[in-house]
């Protein structure tokens, strides 16, 4: 799986795009802004967008999605949890606007989404929302997080639809994965697995 990452917006929000270097066949991960940055990148590459994926329903994570799928026709995925969010024209924390998106797909724990010879397999880790997913691929050992792990650091738990017990469930359900898997965040710098059990040790002592 070859990696694209385009930092958008105010609050520079990790846009990824992951596609498999044979086909092109392309997946876009959280486009909250820029579109036209985003859609640059993609026609450099001379990539094939056949999805949208959303880590959750936040602004900063899906404000450009309705362009991009009406620039491309990928469809457009997020937990079922979020869903509404994304269809909804609403007013963000910030006092913009952003136009309400069709949801192609809702997913859940579970769920493969499969683009040329890659898949990435859905992981729902709720605390920062409800409908917070991750991304993962086994083959590739890579975990899109969003804005459920950081390095050295986990979502916050203020916002609507956040519960610090749900998150520390969900960090606890990452830890599973294999110590080197790349963890690629929604901000901010990778980490690994293994260097945030390391920090979850030194906070918590579990």
């Amino acid at each position: 799986m070859n990696i694209e990452t385009v930092v958008v917006g105010d609050l520079q929000t990790n846009c990824y795009i992951a596609y498999d270097p044979e086909t092109k066949e392309t997946v876009i991960i959280d486009p909250g802004a820029a579109h036209a940055a985003i859609l640059k990148k993609i026609e450099e590459k001379k990539l094939k967008p056949l999805y949208i994926l959303h880590t959750h329903g936040h602004p900063d994570h899906f404000g450009s999605t309705d362009e991009i799928k009406k620039a491309t026709g990928a469809r457009v995925m997020v937990h079922n949890d979020d869903a509404h969010i994304l269809q909804s024209k609403i007013l963000s924390l910030r006092g913009m606007f952003y136009n309400s998106t069709k949801v192609d797909r809702n997913l859940k724990e579970g769920d493969e989404i499969r683009f040329g010879k890659e898949k990435l397999k859905v992981i729902h880790t709720p605390g920062h929302s409800k409908g917070c997913i991750c991304f993962y691929s086994e083959a590739d050992s890579i975990l899109f997080s969003g804005d459920t792990m950081f390095k050295s650091d986990v979502g916050r738990t203020d916002l609507p639809g956040g519960s610090e017990k749900e998150l520390a469930i969900s960090i606890k359900k990452l830890f599973n994965l294999p110590d080197s898997t790349r963890v690629l965040p929604g901000h901010g710098r990778e980490t690994t697995i293994a260097d945030e059990k390391e920090t979850w040790r030194r906070w918590y002592g579990e």
